[in-house]
């Protein structure tokens, strides 16, 4: 397993273990599925809200397709990853 940069005397999340993050990023990877892997150190695990939810929606922006229809009526064409 790969290991990140943090400074396990800087980890404040005392629920779950930042190499818990680091092999979730790891399986996610050898599947080749998309992902982003953000760490908060110093934050435990009440991570700022605000950040995380712009962070989130530009993540599937990004990386998913549209499953409806545009407003004009058109198709879109739905984009499968890998």
């Amino acid at each position: 397993m790969a290991r990140s940069n943090v400074d396990p005397a800087r980890e404040q999340d005392t629920l779950i273990p930042v190499d818990q993050a680091l092999l979730l990023r790891d399986r996610l990877k050898a599947a080749e599925t998309p992902y982003r892997l953000v760490l908060y150190p110093d934050q435990g695990h009440f991570l700022p809200r605000a950040s995380i939810r712009e962070q989130t929606v530009n993540f599937l922006k990004e990386t998913t397709a549209p499953v409806c229809p545009s407003l004009d009526g058109s198709a879109r064409t739905v984009r499968t990853l890998p």
